[in-house]
């Protein structure tokens, strides 16, 4: 028995607004690869600044500073690739969510059903391991999978509906002992 059914109406844009949320996709305001960023700018410019001071010759302090803006720039090279693989692997699951149009969404008392064109996947309630609801979207980890729901491929109603169902399905669920796991 179903207790809700909403209609996704999937928007690629709307998950490129919740992955790049802040510009996260850019290497100088990625939460973790801005302080590696400035420091490497501030590493580098104390370079060039002592290696001009010095008569453009190689002095300790430049030799040191040289050093450690190569190792910087090193890190923040590492650092730009991570993050360059992160956004091919955003897209890429981007992609998949454009093929998945028309999408339902059945809500019961034992799961949740995701159902598309050509198959249909069920999730228990008892394995779903983390969730997390958000002003603009809900994430929900499974055992086996995980789900991203935005708001705007459904109604406010709809939305608020499923948060509360969510919650309490699963509470119900840890609650009866048969899901010890990180939700929220």
């Amino acid at each position: 028995m179903s207790l809700l059914k909403i209609h996704l109406q999937f928007n690629p844009d709307d998950f490129r607004e919740i992955f790049y949320k802040n510009d996260q996709h850019l290497i100088h305001k990625n939460r973790k690869s801005k302080p590696i960023f400035y420091l490497a700018v501030v590493i580098f410019i104390l370079f060039v600044i002592s290696y001009i001071a010095s008569g453009f010759s190689f002095g300790m302090v430049t030799q040191f500073l040289f050093l450690a803006a190569l190792i910087s720039e090193g890190v923040l090279l590492i650092e730009y690739f991570t993050l360059r693989r992160w956004r091919r692997k955003v897209e890429d699951y981007i992609t998949t969510v454009e093929g998945m149009l028309p999408c339902e969404l059945a809500i019961s008392d034992s799961g949740f059903e995701l159902s598309e064109k050509t198959k249909s996947e069920f999730e228990k309630w008892n394995l779903v391991t983390m969730y997390k609801t958000y002003d603009d979207y809900i994430d929900i980890h499974t055992s086996s999978s995980h789900y991203l729901f935005p708001k705007k491929s459904m109604t406010e109603n709809e939305y608020s509906q499923f948060k509360e169902l969510l919650r309490r399905n699963v509470l119900e669920m840890q609650a009866s002992g048969e899901n010890k796991s990180n939700l929220q």
